[in-house]
């Protein structure tokens, strides 16, 4: 019992590597063909390097590219383009000598190719590494008219070609072998360019011309099928003393040749001469022998002629003399084949027996049968009863015809659209590879566009985008140039017709689908391994199948089937029970329970053809989702109304009815045999099967992606027809228990039929998933995986299973492939087994791979009989291994199947969260977390080790939430954990980094308040202190400080303002948040202004220090002017005894340009410790100095940019002086008097600016000079003339800053100084400015008028100054302490005696001598009248 699994080639190999053939030599046949996928030949040899490989060549592209692989793949393959198609036979040999790999072939264009491949171009192909002289050929000379054309080709060995005719010609070509030659690159030849060709005839001239009249009674007259003489199949037997070659002519002879001799020595003629054999050379011989034969001298040739009506083989026998002459050929066995198959290859081999094995095309599909050839190992084989035919069970292929998708739509779910039921057929994995579909979506687009008109096909057509896969391809492309119609009268859209259309263009896609499947199906070669001959390799067209031995489940399904033969039922009942033991469950292994079990699915199977298909998807769909939902009743009765609405329709009908009536009566004649039956059914479903014995220590194990990927392909066939059987008995349990024959239980039957139905609708599920991407290992060594699996293989040796694919991985073929590629399933997927001691394993043979899926089946556990369907640990180990392997989106569709399982919840927590479905999580958590309760083994089978509490599950989720960094559910399970924690369950739980998770995970989402209520329960302190820092920086970072500096930090305030005040110094001060007017703030808030005003102060020293660009110096100046006045603002609350602030001295402070003042300590220097600090005190009016030198620069900045100059260092005098210059007089007078500068040179340019308006005149008002008191806004309400306006703005200038108690009147003596220095003769100074001179400062009036030689003036005044004097002494007597300017008086009478006016001024200096003696007169009688008193 054979079954066979398929591997597709492009999920085994990547892309081959393509060479193109050194030659020159071209003809007429060198056309560029179209590409035919059917013309495809191949051959297998043992691999050279690796004794468990295969090496294949292969011809595609009708016969033009030769490709060479491996089997299984090691490597990229080679592609080789031939410059003509070669005629379809490959001579593969290893020449040990040369380390190289030499291919023979013979070209249409008759040229002979020996094409050398080194080994280590072989094992990593290269288009750079195939050395000169690889690739030699030879133009044959005995093709030279049509009927000496080459039919068939049969290379011998490494220097033997044989050649066969159309005019049945042999021609037997040699290449001497000859001395070592070094061809380079490590490549060397032991052979010369020349051939020799020997030609051998079978009759005379004249019988070859005869040969070719036509006879009436011959149907070649009338055919094109060729010559009657033509060679179409070709085989030679060669021995260390004899060679001869075997050809089979197209009129049915059978001619034997010597080799040696150059002749042909026999002919048998097999049937009617005139009745050719038709189609094209192929290969219809093949000889045999064993060692022991060739010792003998005993060899076979096995022929097979492809009759119409009775094709069949004959197997001869032969007999080599000591002369190395040819006995007679004795037929010694036969068998007939089934009619209007096509063989594409045969061969014997001897396993134990010899066996014949035929490769057959059928449907477009493999078709592999094998016979025993008892008759070859006997004398007397007449007396031997022909063995029959075994044919390997063929995969059912997923039909894509109309029919068939009116299935798929009828079973497809409600509300599914048309290319979604396609697209669920076509990518069903294992059905189509991902070439086929990739073609199909190619030869639809071409016929689509050579369909349409240029103007409307559609751009994705034209050019299309890129996909992220080939389904995604599919829905966009087909019928994508199908627009919906409407109704020209109604304007209703005709969305049937439109359905139609898409359809149309879904069946014509689908069709493309199955042709180029049906090509790369296509059967080519039977590949055998010499040296492990118990596996067959089926090589086809893009797929390798090879037989596996048949899961009991599919021989049920097989011999259940309403089409098989009663000859098919027969064998397998008669099958020895030793045979059955073998391969299948206790419950089959006598021939009366094979009977009964048979009875029991066939009866299963007859009702449910009963049943349309549309209702047989509702019953399976129902019915599980009664096996996958609580409900409120029990399944028992859901399951019993479910077929009561089934059959309602059923009773109507009155066929159907009779069916039921006589399935009833099949039951009723024997309940208890049938009730027996149904458990042993029951217990077939939930067994494995067949599986070796664990204590065999004579195991290997391959881990090649080939065994993976036929393990998959056996898996998925066997776990399909599982399901199969497991529904039909199902609805089978559901009628009897509605006849009340399920006996005294039937709960209890029908909950494990349930169980049944349940876990393989499960494994189907799983066998029909693909995979979009595969996580990637570090090591990819399955015997380095440690999950307890190799434990479980018990005393199993483990040989080592490094793979030795060199490229990179291609995609999985399905879910279950990609499992298999796991290393915890490495070890499963890869084993072989030796067949006995003496073997030797390498490839998987049929009883390896169906271990490997069975044993895949008994490792997962998820095949289990139960009393009810529920879950257990295994069910969630696998979910676990789903998760673990990254494919989240199954795990969330896989615990669907399971529920009200504390560990599914747990599983499908998991895979939201990573598919940041975080809501949905927390709820399958806190479903979990009663598991922890329950002490649900299956959470506890899949949490991690150590997690054995609920706070400690608690924990663990809040750790899995911040791998995936989301805060909000990692307070919720931390606060839960600690509740856990503080309940007494704080065991081997970190209960200060919950404390910390909490609080983080709090803040981080902005639940500031909870947050701070978390902060102050936390009971250690380091965490504590930790934990509010990381609220300050949270906090402020968001910008929510309102909160922060509101809240009351009970016995956390000074940590509170040493974080900030730390994070404030070490923070960048220009970056948000700036920490320093959060800390203002927060002492604002509290009320402590003398800190903050501390603080902002040293924001702005911070601001200071910083290096700016000309172009950053405004925004970094006006930021430190506003730190200044928040400083001063602040301080300015404080009593001014409190105002100052007290820094350290830091290298900044000692280099700036204002002396700091320095903390007095009355403390000797030397008392002090090397390493402290020196304390500096700033009062608040240093701060409003700073504050102003940086305000007054900022301004100036906008008129003079060499101000922005970050190095610049200005005093505040220069300041001052370039608002002057400005003309910005009541800011330069603001500046100097905060800044401390004396303003003699703003009075002075001031009172320059009113002269020269004075002597303006009436022309001032159009003049430049005045702009700065029209500017003035103190003075823009004024009245009168620009000039009088600007006296004004000096008068009062003069007496808000030239108090006589304060100044002394300096700046107005500053000013007539300057303005007689500028024009002494300057008339117009205000009698304002004279009057303060005169009643308070004469003397310095005297002085100036002195000084500028205005003698005159100066009389004048030294007159009005004595006259003012002595009229006070008259009328007071304490007057006469006044003190008077006698010196400058008389330095201006002194100076007009000299100037020689003395006549012009005489009378003022005599006036002035008399109110001399005026006063000396009234000092001296006071001074009497005073004595005398």
């Amino acid at each position: 019992m054979l079954a066979t699994s398929t591997a597709n080639n492009s999920s085994l190999t990547p892309l081959p590597v393509e060479y193109a053939l050194p030659l020159s030599t071209q003809n007429d046949l060198d056309l560029n063909y179209p590409e035919d996928e059917q013309s495809n030949f191949a051959i297998s040899i043992p691999h050279p390097i690796h004794d468990h490989h295969l090496l294949i060549g292969r011809l595609s592209n009708n016969y033009k590219t030769l490709v060479l692989s491996s089997i299984p793949p090691l490597a990229p393959s080679l592609s080789i383009n031939l410059h003509s198609p070669a005629i379809p036979t490959i001579g593969l040999f290893y020449d040990d000598e040369a380390e190289s790999v030499h291919l023979l072939l013979v070209t249409q264009s008759s040229a002979l190719l020996r094409l050398s491949v080194p080994l280590f171009v072989l094992n990593s192909p290269s288009s750079e590494n195939l050395p000169d002289g690889w690739a030699t050929e030879y133009i044959l000379n005995s093709v030279e008219s049509d009927s000496s054309q080459i039919s068939t080709v049969n290379p011998v060995d490494l220097n033997s070609v044989l050649l066969g005719l159309v005019d049945g010609t042999l021609v037997l070509c040699e290449q001497p072998r000859g001395d070592r030659t070094l061809l380079g690159m490590g490549l060397v030849s032991y052979y010369e360019t020349q051939w020799s060709e020997s030609q051998m005839r079978h009759s005379s001239i004249l019988s070859s011309v005869k040969s070719f009249l036509p006879n009436p009674f011959s149907s070649y007259a009338n055919s094109a099928i060729g010559p009657p003489t033509q060679i179409i199949s070709v085989s030679s037997h060669i021995t260390e003393n004899s060679a001869f070659a075997f050809t089979l002519s197209r009129d049915r002879k059978l001619r034997v040749w010597s080799l040696i001799h150059r002749s042909c020595i026999r002919t048998i003629a097999l049937g009617d001469q005139y009745d050719f054999i038709p189609g094209d050379p192929r290969k219809l011989l093949t000889t045999y022998s064993t060692d022991i034969d060739d010792d003998d001298g005993i060899g076979f040739i096995s022929v097979h002629l492809p009759d119409y009506a009775t094709p069949g083989f004959y197997i001869y026998s032969f007999e080599i003399n000591r002369n190395a002459g040819l006995g007679e050929l004795n037929l010694i066995a036969e068998r007939t084949s089934e009619p209007g198959l096509e063989l594409h290859d045969m061969c014997i081999i001897n396993h134990g027996q010899p066996k014949l094995w035929a490769l057959y095309e059928k449907s477009g599909i493999p078709l592999i049968k094998h016979t025993l050839l008892n008759e070859l190992t006997t004398d007397m084989p007449s007396q031997i009863t022909p063995a029959s035919w075994e044919v390997v069970t063929q995969a059912p292929i997923t039909p894509l015809d109309p029919a068939a998708f009116s299935d798929y739509v009828l079973s497809a779910a409600a509300g599914t659209s048309i290319p979604d039921i396609f697209l669920d057929v076509i990518f069903t994995p294992g059905a189509f590879s991902p070439l086929t579909i990739s073609r199909a979506i190619v030869e639809y687009t071409s016929l689509i566009i050579n369909e349409i008109a240029p103007e409307n096909r559609p751009e994705k057509l034209l050019d299309p985008p890129v996909y992220d896969n080939l389904a995604q391809h599919s829905a966009d492309v087909v019928g994508c140039h199908i627009q919906l119609e409407y109704d020209a009268a109604s304007g209703v859209p005709r969305t049937e017709e439109h359905q139609q259309k898409v359809k149309f263009e879904w069946l014509r896609f689908a069709s493309l689908v199955g042709e180029t499947h049906g090509r790369a199906q296509l059967p080519l070669h039977l590949a055998i391994h010499a040296q492990q001959p118990q596996q067959i390799l089926v090589i086809q067209s893009e797929a390798i199948s090879a037989p596996v031995i048949e899961d009991q489940c599919q021989t049920i399904r097989r011999i259940t089937d309403p089409n098989v033969s009663s000859d098919a039922v027969r064998d397998f009942l008669e099958l020895e029970e030793s045979t059955v033991e073998k391969f299948c469950s206790e419950e089959l292994v006598s021939r009366e329970s094979r009977e009964s079990v048979l009875r029991v699915f066939m009866l299963a199977r007859s009702l449910i053809q009963l049943i349309s298909l549309d209702k047989l998807r509702n019953i399976q769909d129902d019915i599980l989702y009664m096996a996958t939902n609580h409900l409120n009743d029990s399944p028992e009765a859901l399951l019993r109304d479910l077929w009561k609405n089934v059959t309602q329709d059923a009773t109507v009908d009155p066929n159907t009815k009779t069916l039921l009536q006589s399935a009833k009566e099949t039951v009723t004649s024997n309940v208890d045999a049938f009730l027996v039956a149904l458990d042993s059914a029951i217990e077939i479903l939930t067994d494995v099967g067949y599986t070796f014995d664990e204590s065999t220590t004579n195991k290997s194990t391959l881990t090649d992606d080939l065994s993976k990927t036929l393990v998959s392909s056996t898996l998925i066939n066997q776990l399909k027809d599982r399901y199969t059987l497991s529904r039909d008995l199902m609805i089978l349990v559901l009628f009897v228990d509605s006849c009340d024959l399920l006996g005294s239980d039937p709960e209890s039957a029908m909950n494990r039929t349930l169980n049944v139905f349940h876990r393989s609708a499960l494994l189907r599920w799983i066998a029909l998933r693909g995979v979009s991407e595969e996580p990637n290992y570090p090591n990819e060594e399955g015997n380095k995986a440690d999950d307890g699996l190799t434990n479980q293989f018990g005393a199993m040796y483990v040989a080592n299973v490094s793979s030795l694919e060199h490229y990179p991985k291609l995609p999985a073929s399905s879910l279950i492939h990609a499992i298999l590629r796991t290393p915890s399933y490495a070890l499963i997927s890869g084993v072989s087994l030796f067949e006995d001691d003496s073997a030797a394993t390498y490839l998987p043979t049929p009883r390896a791979i169906t271990h490997a899926a069975n044993y895949f089946l008994k490792h997962i556990h998820l095949l289990i009989d139960a009393n009810f369907v529920e879950c257990n640990a295994a069910d969630t180990k696998f979910g676990k291994m789903l998760f673990d392997c990254g494919w989240h989106n199954l795990v969330n569709d896989y615990v669907q199947f399971w529920p009200g399982s504390a560990g599914m919840s747990y599983i499908d927590a998991l895979a939201k969260v990573e598919n940041c479905e975080f809501e949905q999580a927390k709820g399958e958590f806190e479903v979990a977390a009663s598991g922890m309760m329950s002490n649900d083994e299956t959470l506890k089978a899949v949490l991690p080790k150590g997690v054995d509490s609920l706070a400690k599950f608690y924990e663990h989720v809040t750790v899995t939430f911040e791998a995936a960094q989301f805060d909000e559910y990692i307070s919720h399970f931390a606060q839960y954990a600690l509740d856990e924690v503080i309940q007494g369950d704080e065991e081997g739980v970190d209960s200060s980094a919950l404390w910390n998770k909490l609080f983080r995970s709090q803040a981080s989402v902005g639940k500031y308040e909870e947050s701070y209520t978390t902060l102050m329960a936390i009971p250690y302190v380091d965490i504590q202190h930790e934990c509010l820092r990381y609220l300050v920086s949270a906090m402020c970072e968001t910008g929510d400080v309102a909160r922060l500096v509101q809240f009351p930090f009970t016995s956390l305030q000074p940590e509170l303002e040493r974080t900030l005040s730390f994070k404030a110094r070490n923070s960048d001060a220009l970056d948000r948040p700036n920490y320093y007017q959060i800390l203002y703030s927060y002492y604002i808030f509290r009320g402590n202004f003398r800190d903050a005003g501390a603080i902002m102060y040293q924001h702005g020293r911070r601001l200071a220090e910083i290096p700016c660009r000309p172009g950053e110096f405004g925004e970094l100046a006006t930021l430190q002017a506003r730190a200044y006045l928040s400083a001063v603002n602040a301080l300015s609350l404080v009593n001014p005894k409190n105002a100052w602030v007290v820094l350290p001295v830091t290298p900044e402070s000692v280099s700036n340009i204002r002396k700091r003042r320095r903390l007095t300590t009355h403390i000797p220097e030397s008392e002090f410790n090397n390493e402290s600090k020196t304390l500096e005190i700033v009062r608040i009016e240093d701060i409003r100095h700073d504050y102003t030198l940086v305000l007054a620069r900022l301004q100036l900045a906008q008129e003079f940019p060499e101000l922005t100059h970050a190095n610049l260092s200005m005093a505040p005098e220069d300041i001052v002086a370039l608002f002057t210059q400005r003309g910005l007089f009541s800011v330069a007078i603001a500046t100097a008097r905060t800044l401390d500068v004396d303003m003699t040179g703003i009075f002075t340019n001031l009172s320059s600016r009113c002269l020269q308006l004075s002597k303006l005149g009436e022309y001032a008002d159009e003049s430049d000079v005045g702009e700065w008191i029209l500017l003035d806004e103190s003075a823009s309400s004024w009245h009168g003339s620009v000039a009088e306006r600007a006296w004004n703005y000096l008068r009062g200038s003069l007496e808000k800053h030239d108090k006589l108690e304060r100044t002394h009147g300096k700046y107005r003596v500053a000013i007539l100084e300057h303005l007689f220095e500028v024009d002494r003769s300057f008339d117009g100074v205000p009698s304002w400015l004279l009057s303060m001179f005169v009643s308070h400062l004469a003397p310095e009036l005297i002085r100036i008028y002195f000084k500028f030689d205005l003698l005159n003036d100066a009389l004048n005044t030294c007159v009005r100054v004595l006259e003012q004097a002595n009229s006070k002494l008259k009328f007071s007597s304490s007057a006469h302490g006044q003190w008077l300017p006698y010196t400058i008086i008389d330095q201006v009478v002194t100076a007009v005696k000299e100037s020689g006016d003395e006549i012009k001024y005489g009378d003022k200096v005599t006036y002035i001598k008399q109110l001399y003696e005026e006063r000396t007169k009234t000092l001296n009688n006071q001074n009497i009248m005073t004595n005398g008193i």
